[in-house]
């Protein structure tokens, strides 16, 4: 579907051979029917960045800095994920997941994770959610993330000034 049509409402039939998109009416994509589930069917012309159109895509530059925050297995596991696919813009949902999962875990897991992916080549969400959790009890947390209630609690210092809660 052509990424002018992003966020619309629009009305897809399908045939054995055939997947038509209409927006109001009006035909705006037909690709070949993919003959197995995880099979793809995408013109090069619907693809964002081709013709100039990114509609607020992502670049594999942001995707790579993102990944350095952790470290570099995880960069070398985005890199390996941007040249999976025949656009490289396919791969960065399953990237960007990747990398929001690993936000919620310590340097050290999201690091031997993406090592351990890389090693296995594992390059689904899925799979690399599994072995993250295999991972995350491997390695306990050692908190080198930020305790927010750090940041926002102040309820021991009003005790100690006298300014308790009643």
């Amino acid at each position: 579907m052509p990424v002018r049509y992003i966020g619309k409402k629009v009305t897809v039939k399908a045939t054995n051979d055939l997947v038509r998109i209409y927006y109001q009416e009006k035909l705006i994509a037909e690709h070949k029917r993919a003959v197995r589930r995880w099979q793809k069917s995408t013109l090069p012309a619907h693809i964002p960045g081709h013709g100039g159109d990114l509609h607020g895509a992502y670049s594999a530059e942001e995707m790579i800095s993102w990944a350095e925050k952790f470290g570099p297995y995880t960069v070398r596991w985005v890199k390996a994920e941007l040249g999976r696919f025949e656009f490289e813009v396919q791969s960065y949902r399953p990237i960007t997941s990747v990398l929001r999962m690993l936000n919620r875990h310590t340097l050290d897991v999201a690091e031997s994770t993406s090592e351990a992916a890389l090693a296995a080549s594992v390059f689904t969400v899925k799979g690399f959610k599994s072995i993250l959790s295999a991972q995350s009890k491997l390695h306990p947390s050692k908190e080198n993330r930020v305790n927010l209630n750090d940041v926002f609690c102040a309820h021991e210092e009003e005790e100690e000034h006298g300014y308790g809660h009643s």
